[in-house]
């Protein structure tokens, strides 16, 4: 099994059962293995903008049942996948950027009543806070988890319905 950090397990740990997961900014793969290797959701994608780590990401995927993308956010994805996350439920994870980042990718989200996004910002958490709350999103769980020498706040929210 993966091993991962305590800030992406607490990540992990949000991750519904039986719905498919798209971690956007997956950077080297981590969680979305950790997931697959559990086998409990129905489709794991992995998207970053920056070839490299998807690149580190598909090495540590071999054999996982993973799709992986290069992408910035939702705006380059193939559309039968963004008609898929439109359609069915999906836990979106956007965790390792920044606030405002992270608030300028849900703007292209494709949302349904079964989406739910778990949100991990490293910077200007009162603007994600802020950005959600413009977007109508409803922040349904949040925590602060202890990781090495840094505290990261993990926002579980829902798209306006």
């Amino acid at each position: 099994m993966t091993s991962l950090t305590p800030r992406l397990r607490r990540i992990a740990d949000f991750v519904r059962l039986g719905v498919s997961v798209l971690d956007i900014g997956a950077d080297h793969a981590f969680l979305c293995c950790y997931i697959a290797e559990k086998g409990d959701n129905s489709r794991v994608i992995a998207v970053d903008a920056k070839p490299e780590p998807l690149k580190h990401g598909q090495y540590a995927a071999k054999g996982l049942p993973i799709e992986f993308y290069l992408s910035d956010g939702f705006t380059g994805l193939p559309t039968e996948v963004v008609s898929d996350i439109a359609a069915n439920a999906y836990d979106i994870v956007v965790a390792g950027l920044g606030g405002e980042t992270i608030i300028d990718i849900l703007r292209h989200a494709p949302v349904n009543t079964d989406t739910r996004f778990i949100l991990q910002p490293m910077s200007k958490t009162d603007k994600l806070r802020d950005g959600l709350a413009e977007l109508g999103y409803n922040i349904t769980e949040e925590c602060t988890i202890q990781d090495g020498k840094r505290a990261f706040a993990v926002f579980v929210a829902e798209p306006p319905r």
